[in-house]
């Protein structure tokens, strides 16, 4: 009742000429803004999270499922062990989180991301050194089905499934996750097939890392936005570029994915 009362006052008050119906600018913008664009969805091999909550409608066996069918996506194997670890978390009651299993099972991932870290760039490093001419900068570097990067920029996938996508159990441990991941420059990759109506909560989240720098670049794909076979359907899903009779052929690009950058 307070809450339509509340919303009542605001649409009348939007009615009557008020300095708060004008535009206004930060004196100074001290933190970053995001920049919206997309690219072609990354389905290589990478450093690869799965992580959810269990709960009574997502017990362990939909979870192992889960899993098996991210990793097949991904063309990824179960001995892949070094590319990937899952993480389920346990409440220990209805809405409390059993926080020293979840601080074992982070602990273990964390670990495993700053080895693979360290060891991507210390090969990279020597693979520059004896592949590139003299001057040259390495940038990225396909090893048979395995995309890595060099020590300026590391790329993780986090897959986020099960049906309480937004539980802040969820919060809390991707910001852990990406605070502790000692990389210089991180690139993440978000994949989740949660609750839709928590959408805008995980773009929220994606956003302020990217604006408080926890992340350089965030491609956040939202599966129940997408069509069986692989089309956008947003709230705005008809839109269309315009093709005027000048545009140069040669420019006409097509974009599939979202993703966030800062």
């Amino acid at each position: 009742m307070k809450e339509k009362l509340k919303e009542k006052t605001e649409d009348e008050a939007r009615e009557i000429p008020n300095a708060s119906n004008q535009v206004e600018y930060p004196e100074e913008f001290h933190s970053w803004t995001p920049v919206i664009t997309a690219a072609p969805m990354q389905r290589g091999k990478v450093a690869t999270i799965i992580i959810a909550t269990e709960s009574p409608g997502y017990p362990s066996e939909s979870f192992d499922t889960d899993v098996k069918a991210t990793l097949r996506y991904f063309n990824m194997e179960p001995d892949d062990r070094f590319m990937y670890q899952e993480i389920l978390l346990k409440p220990a009651t209805k809405n409390i989180l059993d926080s020293a299993d979840a601080r074992q099972k982070l602990k273990r991932v964390v670990d495993l991301m700053n080895r693979s870290t360290v060891l991507y760039a210390s090969n990279l490093e020597q693979s520059a050194q004896s592949d590139l001419p003299s001057g040259g900068t390495l940038h990225s570097r396909l090893q048979g089905e395995v995309t890595v990067t060099t020590h300026s920029g590391y790329i993780l996938r986090i897959v986020l499934v099960g049906v309480k996508a937004a539980h802040r159990f969820i919060f809390k441990a991707l910001e852990y996750l990406v605070n502790q991941w000692m990389a210089p420059n991180k690139y993440v990759q978000f994949v989740t097939s949660g609750e839709i109506k928590a959408k805008g909560e995980l773009l929220d989240f994606w956003t302020s890392a990217c604006v408080n720098q926890l992340v350089q670049q965030v491609q956040f794909v939202h599966l129940d936005r997408y069509l069986p076979f692989g089309v956008y359907e947003g709230n705005c899903n008809r839109m269309y570029k315009s093709r005027p009779e000048f545009t140069d052929q040669s420019s006409r690009g097509t974009a599939r994915t979202a993703a966030i950058t800062d």
